[in-house]
């Protein structure tokens, strides 16, 4: 993608000797005033670099690039006046974030090297933030794989949450953000210090006594304390926080009064995920799981639980299959849960195979006999050939 330079003044003159000055040597744009310079950012983005006038009607320049930063902090921020006083420059520095302030009359060379700086400022800026994405994109991958062999049960509810999640999507009209598949994936990740046992009740739909039931609601704070650490995981760890506070604002963090879409809404949605998938793991279908959902007053987003209830209306391309556990791959769904030979369930329903989950089960049946064949649900959309 080519890097863009954006000028904005409130004078067409000064624009036309813009583009005449620059046009050899940048790809311009120009906007007549901060006004059509915020829609030139939405509609015309993203840029390199913004060179803004200070002076303008209705908005300044500093207030202007103030919003440019916003909406495109890896932009480099240049401010033009001809009011240079110190007063100024320190607040255009300050609240603006500029990257270079000067005075009018500028010379052509300077402003020429100036804009050459703010490029290569907005390289240096975008090769940080692709290496920084990169490396915790390497550590979440990493903890999760962590997570998914030393807890699998834990693990395969993420696999089933945020194949919901990413259902959901769909009829809500929104693309599948990075937000939603690592908060799905790190809802249960404060479930690491909980007894096995009482994970297992409580993802099959059995009841918890009471003093279980405070253990187990307690991860989603143990959960977003861990993530807090993480540098640039500020907003999944509140989502995890709030994964079952309710609409009406009733639930856990008990300390927020925070209700409806005040609610971050991927948090939102995990809550009708997560309850919905307790309802479905306890042997309910679909339908009935979703009419149950709806008798809770007050909550759930009425919205969430109508794209939940149309992600299903729209995939049923699926094949139901009996295999053994050697014919066993990633991305099929359990269709029942997996048995030893006492008919004890190990692996619940529904949990969607991978192959940190597959490795665990052969180690299991290493250990103890597994019933065979296994009941999956083979996604024929991935277009996925399975021989019994």
């Amino acid at each position: 993608m080519p890097e863009k330079v954006l000028f904005v003044d409130d004078s067409r003159n000064v624009l036309d000797a813009y583009k005449r000055q620059f046009r050899k040597g940048f790809e311009i744009d120009t906007a007549l005033g901060p006004e059509w310079g915020i829609e030139k950012l939405s509609s015309d983005g993203p840029f390199a670099v913004v060179v803004s006038d200070f002076r303008m009607p209705n908005v300044d320049g500093i207030e202007f690039l103030k919003m440019v930063k916003a909406q495109m902090p890896d932009a480099s921020r240049i401010l033009i006046t001809g009011y240079a006083d110190v007063e100024t420059a320190m607040k255009a520095v300050n609240d603006g974030a500029v990257f270079r302030f000067l005075s009018k009359p500028c010379p052509h060379e300077l402003l020429l090297e100036t804009i050459q700086a703010g490029l290569e400022h907005h390289r240096l800026l975008r090769m940080e933030r692709d290496i920084l994405e990169r490396t915790l994109n390497g550590c979440l991958k990493s903890l999760i794989e962590v997570f998914s062999l030393s807890n699998p049960e834990a693990f395969g509810r993420t696999s089933r949450i945020q194949r919901y999640m990413k259902g959901m999507t769909r009829p809500m009209g929104v693309d599948c953000s990075w937000l939603i598949e690592t908060a799905a994936l790190l809802s249960q990740i404060g479930t690491v210090t909980m007894p096995q046992e009482v994970l297992r009740k409580q993802y099959c739909g059995e009841p918890l006594t009471s003093q279980e039931e405070e253990l187990f609601f307690k991860h989603p704070q143990i959960g977003g304390d861990l993530l807090e650490a993480i540098p640039r995981m500020d907003e999944v760890a509140k989502i995890i926080r709030f994964q079952e506070k309710r609409y009406d604002g009733s639930g856990p963090p008990m300390d927020s009064s925070d209700q409806g879409r005040e609610i971050p809404v991927e948090a939102r949605m995990l809550k009708v995920v997560l309850d919905f998938d307790t309802l479905e793991t306890g042997g309910m279908e679909q339908d009935a799981a979703i009419y149950e959902l709806r008798k809770r007053e007050g909550w759930y987003d009425p919205i969430l639980l109508d794209a939940l209830k149309q992600s299903f209306e729209k995939d049923k391309k699926y094949t139901i299959m009996e295999l053994s556990l050697e014919g066993l791959t990633a991305s099929m769904i359990l269709a029942e849960g997996v048995r030893d030979e006492t008919g004890k369930v190990i692996i619940s329903k529904g949990q969607q195979l991978t192959d940190g989950l597959l490795m665990h089960l052969l180690h299991l049946a290493h250990q103890q006999p597994i019933q065979e064949p296994i009941k999956v649900i083979v996604p024929l959309a991935e277009g996925a050939v399975v021989t019994p």
